[in-house]
């Protein structure tokens, strides 16, 4: 947890910096108790449950089986760290921001142009948030805008404006991010304001370069110990990752553009970009909080398409015949048997076993 709220820490006052935006909303604040930074935390869930409930909820109760199909999307072991948990502090005001920006597609859906304004704002911010953003769910909110562009040039070419606007704010982000005082200074101010354990590697992050995340990543990916519970993480939740899969494939098939001779290449392309979250490995430890965002991308496109899809009706009825599948009722309660995952690597369910191994004697050298 001390790696999550060092984050409240992070501002504006030393000079602009990475992941900084959040922080400075409570730069006013002078002390900030455990108690307080929980409570932070609790807030932001409370935000995003309450997002989720407004936007998407009500499209779930014309059937038992919908509610079926409400409670895999959003209570799945893919989705619950950030809705239940508050280890990927960041991640939940994300989270929220992702729900925003679908309302904000969905609502501005006759005025393309002015949506892409709106969506170019808000992803600014979440970048601000923090610039991992741009892969973890910023892929779900491309494949919403190819979804209801336009049919005509004018669409793409300022599809395209919004794609080189956000790719100018995250490379300005990166490059300018840099706090003006040394890490080590940073993090002795922000124990100043707190009572609660941090962590400097926080403020260390923001000047590290690419190639040395790179090299750490790959060395912890490489020790045998880390391949196994990575192993293991994914093979318990295979069950979960299956059936969404399977709702991908249908989603995939039964997309239907505005702009109908984009149809084929989005069809190919989506897969892939909601799956560049995972490349996060190449420069972060969190596999599973990469992986997390696969899921959350995946089901936030899967149930935009079933609940305001021009053809919603025909979506409805090929995920309802997946919910009237034995192994889906069998994946919804693996997923719940599992638990919500870990963002290293592991799960509710591999963290317990775990524990019981350690307690009659097995020691892993590493604690998942």
């Amino acid at each position: 947890m001390d790696y999550a709220y060092s984050h409240l820490f992070l501002n504006y006052s030393h000079g602009f910096a990475r992941r900084s935006l959040y922080g400075a909303l409570f730069q006013s604040i002078p002390f900030i108790s455990g108690r307080m930074a929980l409570l932070l935390g609790y807030v932001q869930v409370l935000i995003a449950v309450i997002l989720t409930y407004a936007i998407f909820a009500r499209h779930f109760l014309a059937s038992f089986r919908d509610v079926l199909l409400f409670c895999f999307f959003f209570g799945g072991c893919g989705l619950l760290p950030h809705l239940g948990l508050l280890y990927g502090y960041l991640d939940v005001p994300l989270f929220s921001l992702l729900m925003i920006t679908a309302f904000v597609i969905h609502f501005g859906r006759e005025h393309y142009a002015v949506t892409l304004i709106l969506v170019s704002a808000l992803t600014v911010i979440g970048l601000l948030i923090h610039e991992a953003y741009l892969l973890m769910f910023y892929p779900a909110v491309l494949v919403l805008l190819l979804l209801r562009m336009k049919p005509g040039r004018s669409s793409k070419v300022a599809f395209l404006l919004h794609c080189a606007f956000v790719a100018c704010a995250f490379f300005l982000i990166i490059k300018l991010g840099n706090a003006s005082i040394d890490a080590t200074t940073y993090f002795n101010l922000a124990k100043a304001r707190t009572d609660i354990p941090i962590s400097g590697l926080v403020f260390g992050v923001m000047r590290g370069s690419f190639h040395e995340q790179f090299a750490a990543a790959v060395h912890f990916y490489l020790r045998p110990t880390t391949l196994l519970f990575v192993a293991v993480s994914v093979l318990s939740a295979l069950p979960y990752l299956l059936v969404l899969l399977t709702f991908l494939s249908v989603l995939v098939s039964e997309l239907r553009l505005q702009d109908s001779n984009l149809s084929g290449w989005v069809r190919k392309l989506t897969p892939f970009l909601l799956a560049t979250p995972l490349l996060l490995t190449l420069v972060g430890f969190d596999f599973m909080r990469w992986l997390s965002s696969v899921c959350i991308d995946i089901t936030i496109v899967a149930v935009f398409q079933f609940c305001f899809a021009s053809h919603r009706d025909q979506i409805r009825r090929a995920f309802g015949r997946i919910a009237e599948k034995d192994w889906f009722v069998a994946g919804l309660l693996a997923s719940i048997i599992i638990g919500p995952f870990g963002v290293v690597m592991g799960n509710r369910l591999t963290e317990r076993l775990f524990l019981f191994s350690t307690s009659v004697g097995i020691h892993w050298g590493w604690k998942p």
